[in-house]
């Protein structure tokens, strides 16, 4: 490993170090992969650092703490992007993430994703979480929440991607504490989450958000919850292409490249595909018109 990756990843665990407040519950990062695609879902991953006494309100062991993010920087943890998937997948495995078996899951519930182009409720979320290691008095929690083409179109994308974000800091932290708390969320970009989405939540009215543009690479947190996202998707969407067989699915993840715009110029659209965005609103109904 080259001395910039060295420094890299120290210059992130330093990042991280610096929330490390005394008297801190909670530590996470969030990030979102899938904004851009024409199909499929939005995807947030959380990592989350909190005491292991699940009814206590014990603020975090720093030492612990900081000995967990160390664990993450010597996994090469960095923006997702910029990993290829062997090094994604290694990184899962190094932190004993195992992801789930589409193809058993999908069998066992023969109605899914075949009704994702149908209605749903709003609050039907898709959640994974793994408890990635321990200490004596503190654990590292990840999860990941997706959220499906349909809501995607009834809410803007935007505000999906924030709320797939809400939902999955909020799988993870405790909802109710004995005692005080005080917690704090790093979020990828420039925005904190948005009012509406976290006022009536008694976990969101003790943290803290902190907006960090390009925190997947900047912190270990983010950029480990940007990778069990990224991968997780992208593990989705190959198993999705062989239900929708013909765009390409398995190859694009969903994303707009040419092959995948003739496949919808050719067969239309699917229940993945998001009916709000350019690129597929023009095919919907048999309504064709050039991209």
């Amino acid at each position: 490993m080259n001395s910039n990756f060295h420094n890299a990843q120290n210059d992130a665990q330093i990042f991280d170090f610096e929330y490390l407040d005394d008297g801190l519950n909670v530590l996470a990062g969030v990030d979102e992969v899938g904004r851009g695609p024409l199909a499929g879902p939005v995807v947030a991953g959380c990592a989350l650092l909190q005491s292991n006494d699940q009814a206590s309100s014990s603020p975090l062991n720093l030492l612990e703490a900081k000995s967990l993010l160390a664990k993450l920087s010597e996994c090469g943890i960095t923006d997702s992007k910029k990993l290829s998937e062997k090094k994604r997948q290694r990184i899962l495995s190094a932190l004993s993430i195992q992801l789930p078996d589409f193809h058993a899951e999908f069998e066992r519930d023969q109605s899914w994703p075949k009704n994702l182009g149908q209605d749903q409720s709003p609050t039907q979320l898709r959640v994974k979480k793994w408890k990635v290691a321990e200490t004596k008095y503190t654990a590292l929690w990840v999860n990941v929440v997706e959220i499906q083409a349909f809501e995607i179109d009834r809410l803007n994308i935007l505000y999906a991607s924030q709320k797939a974000m809400f939902e999955a800091y909020r799988g993870l932290a405790k909802e109710k504490l004995s005692g005080p708390t005080k917690r704090s969320l790093l979020i990828d970009g420039n925005q904190t989450l948005p009012h509406k989405l976290t006022r009536d939540c008694e976990v969101m009215s003790a943290t803290k958000q902190i907006a960090v543009v390009k925190g997947d690479q900047k912190s270990l947190l983010i950029g480990l919850a940007s990778v069990v996202a990224k991968e997780y998707r992208d593990q989705w969407m190959k198993y999705a292409g062989s239900i929708y067989p013909g765009y390409g699915l398995e190859n694009h993840a969903g994303y707009p490249t040419k092959a995948h715009k003739e496949a919808i110029s050719k067969l239309g659209v699917c229940a993945l595909h998001r009916q709000s965005f350019k690129g597929v609103r023009e095919f919907v109904n048999g309504q064709r018109e050039n991209f």
